[in-house]
């Protein structure tokens, strides 16, 4: 910082303060910068706090694909390994599949905003409840109405943790660890898709389920040791508490770095105040919510319409009728290791390359690889010598179009929903968001079995790659970058776009 020269202005009679001016003493206009901040090292219970709060989103992962492994085995006649006693039916897996999708829509619709209303904290806990209860009842359930009502039940109580979950990291996390964390969450899920790959084909139904539910014991007992967001403490009064919960998130530094974090918080809690109205009016009001809620649609939308949110719970079926020379379930188990290692290696790069470029080279490798794969399915159905050459084909095409999905489509749309908005519209955003991308992907998951049936596997590959490869192409044009930006930076930039 070059060194600068004190004027003072003599006052006049009528004036009772001076005026003082800083000029620079070198030649060039240079701006005096604020010293930055020092970006420490995480704190260890900031670690386990996310830790502990992302259980119930390892168990949400693991439960979305519980019909893979049990798909399989509710097509078994050996009552030992199939509660219902008899072979399930294509119509009862659309069931399976579809109607908990539409039921899922209550909980982005409606318990994202009992964030605001019990607090970040309590609204994870009780949808981690929920979710205890209705995995038991899945366990226990010998006919299958009864299976798929605790399946909705899950899907409500998993939908509403999608909506809380990325606010509750979003307010405990600082501007430069942000979207790493938001990665980890992310990871979480195919975590717990990997868990159920790998316990599913060993165990009958019952097991594995009680298995799926076992992690939830913990988080329900620690679940009270983690703090409640400090940005929703701050929003009801308790200056103390706010004040006591970043000492602990953020031990490691100052007490005047823990007092500029304070200030900040407060400060965009007060700006936020001075716009007062029902949210859903202040959303659509302001230029900057109506961009967030274009560019919020945008990737979350993309990234259910590239198919492996279909996929991913139909692994094992699908990749048996492929034609490859491994079974569904061990490739399945592959694709989960492969699915984990791209996750984690996005949320290590995320804050260096940003999230623009990942989503686009996530997008097209998809894109391509499920058409690949699609061209697999075609080649089979026509009876083509080249699938018993290449049985090894589907294992390689869907460990890329899973491998290239986690470095962009997977992690990063809901950080970026997180992002795009005021603390005090979150919930509101990501309820619409949410519904209704969770509208299409229910569609999605009640036509598919029937439509696979009609028109071929080929044709839905080719459908899911379509979507990668247009939505590459919208996020070149329209998506800005948000790296290493803080929540009021992204705002000016959707106020200027």
């Amino acid at each position: 910082m070059s060194a600068v020269k004190m004027v003072i202005e003599t006052p006049s009679e009528n004036n009772f303060l001076q005026e003082v001016k800083y000029v620079p003493t070198s030649s060039d206009d240079e701006k005096l910068q604020p010293e930055q901040q020092v970006k420490r090292p995480d704190t260890l219970f900031l670690y386990f706090t996310v830790a502990i709060a992302l259980i119930p989103w390892f168990v949400g992962g693991a439960a979305i694909v519980w019909a893979s492994p049990a798909v399989e085995k509710l097509r078994s006649n050996d009552s030992e390994v199939n509660p219902l006693g008899r072979h399930i039916t294509t119509v009862e897996i659309s069931m399976v599949l579809g109607v908990p999708a539409m039921a899922g829509l209550f909980g982005s619709i409606f318990l994202p905003k009992l964030a605001d209303i019990i607090g970040r904290r309590k609204s994870i806990q009780a949808m981690g409840l929920v979710m205890f209860i209705s995995i038991i009842g899945v366990a226990f359930s010998r006919n299958i109405e009864l299976i798929v009502i605790c399946i909705c039940s899950i899907a409500i109580a998993v939908s509403a943790i999608w909506g809380i979950c990325p606010i509750y990291l979003t307010e405990i996390c600082e501007n430069h660890n942000r979207a790493k964390y938001c990665c980890i969450m992310a990871l979480s899920f195919p975590l717990g898709e990997l868990y159920t790959y790998l316990i599913g084909p060993p165990f009958s139904v019952r097991t594995f389920t009680l298995l799926i539910a076992a992690p939830l014991i913990i988080f329900l007992v620690l679940s009270f040791f983690i703090p409640e967001s400090p940005v929703y403490i701050l929003s009801k009064g308790q200056i103390v508490e706010c004040k006591k919960v970043l000492s602990q998130l953020r031990s490691n530094k100052s007490i005047k770095e823990l007092d500029d974090d304070f200030n900040t918080i407060q400060q965009a809690l007060e700006s936020e105040r001075e716009k007062k109205g029902i949210s859903i009016i202040k959303l659509f009001r302001s230029k900057e919510g109506r961009i967030g809620m274009m560019l919020g649609f945008l990737p979350i939308t993309i990234q259910h319409l590239s198919g492996v949110p279909v996929v991913m719970p139909l692994m094992a079926p699908i990749l048996n009728e492929s034609g490859s020379n491994m079974s569904g379930d061990n490739i399945a188990i592959i694709v989960g290791v492969v699915e984990v290692c791209t996750y984690t290696f996005a949320s290590l790069v995320v804050e260096r390359v940003g999230r623009k470029p990942l989503l686009i080279a996530s997008s097209i490798g998809a894109g391509t690889s499920v058409s690949i794969l699609g061209l697999f399915f075609y080649l089979k159905s026509i009876s083509s010598p080249f699938v018993k050459q290449y049985p090894w084909i589907p294992l390689v095409s869907m460990s890329g179009y899973i491998t290239l999905y986690g470095l962009g489509l997977g992690p990063t749309p809901l950080a970026m929903i997180s992002e795009l908005f005021h603390s005090d519209l979150r919930s509101t955003a990501s309820a619409i968001i949410m519904s209704t991308v969770g509208f299409i992907f229910s569609c999605y998951l009640l036509i598919y079995p029937l439509l696979a049936e009609a028109i071929g596997i080929h044709w839905c590959m080719w459908i899911f790659g379509s979507c990668c490869l247009i939505g590459s192409v919208l996020f070149y044009t329209v998506l800005p970058e948000t790296k290493g930006k803080s929540i009021s930076e992204i705002q000016e930039i959707l106020k200027s776009y």
